[in-house]
């Protein structure tokens, strides 16, 4: 492969990722591997050593030459839009989110992960994995039952979006019982499916009727408590949940969504508000000192925070803790701050037959 060549490969992934004060005209080198690396950093609000520590996880950076300068589809990328490479006019849609482009940047976000993952103190985020949560949630909720000895037990969720992306669908999937609550419709149907095995309450969650929601799922269940509870509405959460727990609601692993903007002991929460609906900002949830207050009260600790994204907190009853006795107690070493970079692609899209098929067996 000539040098001009290599040069020109890099000036669109320059051009691409728009950044024009690093000179990528040179030689295939570590250090173009390194500088590519920085490319797709900028793009991220990561510290310059996740660079190098990504960089080790490569042999002198190989996989990353392979995929990028020694690629057949890069090279028809080139090809195809030379005009733009060669004017400063902006680079079209459809080449931005190539596969080739995307598959770049997961493969960044997969090395940012694993240095979050490697520098959180908490054993338990060594567990994260995505099933059907939006990132590692589904690993940290397996082991925390595991350790707690649930093998089938029973759930709720409230906040599901159209279903087929949540927290609880991983547990629907090992044949555990339970229901959801949430404003929008699923993406499948649940027709012959009996409400003792899963229901769907639709309905708008406010805190007159967050509680009375919630003992209509039971009702359908055929319980008096669920094992695991997961609460995701973008808003009012730190509210609402306290209402449930005045009420006595006491599972065994109880899951929010905290806002990871504001670092403990920030105490935060947006003002009730039984009509909000996100729109986007950081105006959403609660701080995690809050919720670590209003769990303290009810006999509840935190045991982790999801290291892939800092979204999720997990709360277990202080009798389980003997089973986490691993796991740090200071609430700094604990938080996780955000990521809100999510992987483009995740094994093949989730259909809907899939998760239908899921409360049919």
């Amino acid at each position: 492969m000539s040098e001009a060549f290599i040069a020109q490969k890099a000036k669109i992934i320059s051009e691409l990722f728009k950044t024009s004060d690093i000179d990528l005209q040179q030689h295939l080198t570590q250090s173009v591997v390194e500088r590519l690396y920085k490319l797709l950093l900028n793009r991220l609000p990561e510290s310059q050593d996740i660079i190098d520590s990504y960089l080790k996880a490569f042999t002198n950076g190989s996989e990353l030459v392979e995929v990028i300068l020694n690629s057949e589809e890069f090279d028809g990328l080139l090809q195809s839009n030379a005009s733009h490479v060669q004017s400063s006019s902006p680079i079209p849609d459809h080449l931005l989110h190539s596969p080739l482009i995307l598959g770049m940047y997961d493969l960044l976000i997969e090395g940012v992960v694993r240095q979050r993952v490697a520098e959180s103190k908490n054993p338990l985020n060594k567990f994260g994995r995505k099933v059907f949560s939006q990132s590692d949630e589904d690993g940290i909720t397996l082991e925390i039952c595991r350790r707690m000895g649930l093998n089938n037990g029973s759930y709720c969720e409230f906040g599901v979006g159209n279903g087929l992306e949540c927290n609880t669908l991983l547990l629907a999937s090992m044949q555990w019982n339970g229901f959801w609550i949430g404003g929008e419709q699923l993406a499948f149907s649940l027709q012959g499916i009996n409400k003792s095995r899963f229901s769907y309450i639709k309905d708008w969650v406010t805190s007159k009727n967050v509680y009375d929601l919630y003992q209509e799922g039971l009702k359908n269940l055929g319980k008096d408590q669920v094992d695991v509870l997961s609460f995701d509405l973008d808003g009012n959460d730190l509210w609402f949940v306290e209402i449930l727990l005045q009420n006595k609601v006491k599972p065994k692993l109880f899951i929010v969504e905290y806002n990871a903007r504001f670092i403990p002991p920030i105490k935060w929460s947006i003002a009730l508000d039984d009509s909000h609906e996100w729109d986007y900002t950081d105006y959403s949830g609660a701080s995690l000192q809050s919720f670590v207050d209003l769990f303290d009260a009810y006999g509840y600790t935190l045991v982790c925070c999801n290291a892939h994204s800092g979204v999720n907190a997990f709360f277990v009853l202080n009798e389980q803790l003997h089973y986490f006795s691993d796991v740090p107690t200071d609430i700094n070493d604990l938080y996780m701050s955000p990521n809100y970079k999510i992987f483009h692609a995740y094994a093949h899209p989730v259909s809907v037959k899939t998760v239908a098929r899921i409360f049919e067996l």
